[in-house]
């Protein structure tokens, strides 16, 4: 039973974070969670007994459920067409389906398609699916070893994991981001790669993704942290924002991927939801799952606590995550020696403003309290930097965190003081993107936008690329000892290029003082006694 004490936490969320997807859904199920309402509007004849959700939905109709005349997207293979209909069978399970109306040419030459949007006309004695023109078909080929490293990022925010997943082989090939400023910012940083912005729990964004990629090999998804992370309320799939998992396995069907890279806070690891999602993904679509946990701290100079999955297809098989690298000595001052000065504009749009000179210290911390210490670890970069106290730069919500919130949690900050004038101590502002992006091994050393708030908030929901390396190598080795007789990728031989190139960024960004001064050259040195 909720109590009032949920109902007020509950409220304050939605009053500001703001609806991940733009609008309330229905009412609260029972067992099914509004994350669980919004995808795919489940109903209760939908759910299982024991107030327990059934899964039986999650990648196929329960057609029993379904009206003459709705819409319904679901994979057909083993297809056999005639002049004018195919018939052939929806996975997962062995319902026959015949597929009739506006057939593309494309489509007779494929076993398998993806119907988006087909029109839903009877289940007896065979299931009848209509195409018309409003209705996308997508044709899938027989996968290749080279497909097999195409990526298409979901809830990308400015695609950070890509940088990390393009040094373990993989091809960038196009991204979905629901925020238009993060999306913009996403094209900055990768010039080349398409971005979808679009919300991923609608089903035709399978069909704008397979515009541009037609045949991915691997999808990647930042799952939202918000329902799980112990800076929220942790409301599981009551938070609307649970809805991105469902749907990031769906868009994986959809596609029909044989390989899938999810990442969240790790709290998410222990959530039945969540466990029970990844469960259904394996039993009824038949991947192997591999769990793991990694700690950015353990091999660079900030903290980073993530969760990782890897699902592959059972006939690419199960795929081993080695152990992670442990006991990195690096801090803070290591990569970052002294308080760089940035361009005025960039450090005035960084500078505290009045209201977070008054709030910050509402929770009783003086603003010193949240200095960047330099013989310390970084503590981990969040989407709400230089966010808590006024409406988030991306726009995901209007306002600032409220007094209650601020107060009960505290606010997650990190600061810099610039250096004292003569009339004032000196101001404090937040973390440049650069410095963030350093301090994470984040090898972005370029094209951020110029609205640095932006780009604060954007860095701080980084999947970490020294992770996604990490497992995305593992994964590229399994597919080189697979189907080549070359030497498969060495993972910490990966790991450690990429931080010898962050130790160049380093020592670009923050040039060595000389210690002692050097001797004029050039010119008469003239000593008067």
């Amino acid at each position: 039973m909720e109590t009032k004490r949920d109902k007020v936490g509950y409220d304050m969320i939605m009053e500001y974070s703001g609806w991940w997807f733009g609008k309330p859904g229905p009412k609260n199920l029972p067992g099914v969670g509004r994350a669980g309402q919004f995808l795919g509007g489940l109903t209760p004849k939908m759910l299982g007994t024991d107030a327990q959700p059934c899964f039986d939905s999650l990648f196929k109709p329960v057609w029993s459920c379904l009206a003459t005349g709705s819409k319904t997207t679901v994979v057909i293979n083993q297809l056999v067409w005639s002049q004018n209909a195919g018939i052939g069978k929806v996975t997962p399970g062995s319902e026959l389906v015949r597929l009739s109306g506006l057939i593309p040419p494309e489509a007779f030459n494929a076993s398998c398609v993806t119907v988006v949007d087909a029109v839903f006309l009877s289940a007896a004695p065979i299931v009848d699916l209509e195409l018309n023109d409003s209705c996308t078909v997508l044709c899938h080929c027989p996968v290749t070893f080279d497909r097999l490293f195409n990526l298409v990022e979901v809830c990308a925010g400015a695609g950070l994991s890509s940088f990390g997943l393009e040094r373990a082989g993989f091809r960038h090939c196009c991204s979905v981001e629901l925020q238009p400023k993060l999306a913009a910012l996403h094209r900055q940083l990768h010039v080349n790669v398409p971005v979808v912005c679009a919300d991923i729990t609608q089903d035709d964004v399978a069909a704008k993704v397979f515009h541009h990629c037609s045949n991915p090999g691997l999808l990647m998804s930042g799952i939202a942290c918000q329902p799980y992370s112990r800076g929220g309320l942790q409301h599981g799939e009551d938070d609307m924002r649970a809805g991105t998992l469902p749907a990031t396995l769906r868009l994986a069907h959809h596609l029909q991927v044989p390989a899938l890279i999810i990442e969240c806070v790790t709290p998410a690891q222990a959530n039945g939801y969540v466990q029970k999602h990844l469960a259904a993904f394996s039993e009824q679509l038949g991947f192997k799952v591999v769990q793991c946990t990694l700690k950015l701290e353990n091999v660079w100079s900030a903290l980073r606590y993530r969760w990782w999955v890897l699902a592959t297809h059972d006939t690419i098989g199960s795929v081993k995550i080695p152990a992670w690298p442990t006991q990195s000595p690096l801090l803070v001052r290591d990569l970052m020696p002294y308080v760089k000065r940035w361009p005025e504009d960039d450090e005035n749009q960084l500078l505290l403003n009045n209201q977070e000179l008054e709030r910050f210290e509402l929770a009783g911390q003086p603003l010193r309290s949240y200095a960047v210490k330099p013989d310390a670890k970084l503590p981990t970069a969040l989407h709400s930097w230089g966010g808590e106290t006024q409406g988030c730069a991306c726009d995901c919500r209007s306002q600032g965190f409220s007094d209650a919130l601020l107060t009960a949690k505290g606010v997650y900050a990190q600061l810099l003081q610039l250096p004292q004038q003569s009339d004032s101590p000196g101001s404090w502002r937040h973390l440049h993107v650069l410095e963030v992006a350093l301090l994470n091994g984040v090898p972005a050393m370029h094209q951020w936008s110029t609205d640095q708030r932006l780009n604060l908030c954007a860095i701080g929901q980084m999947a970490a690329p020294m992770q996604s390396l990490w497992v995305g190598a593992s994964l590229t080795r399994h597919l080189q000892q697979l189907f080549t007789h070359e030497p498969p990728v060495e993972q910490l031989q990966l790991l450690s290029e990429l931080k010898k190139e962050m130790f160049c960024h380093a020592k670009d960004m923050y040039p060595m003082i000389p210690k002692t001064l050097t001797q004029p050259t050039g010119h008469q040195l003239i000593v008067r006694e």
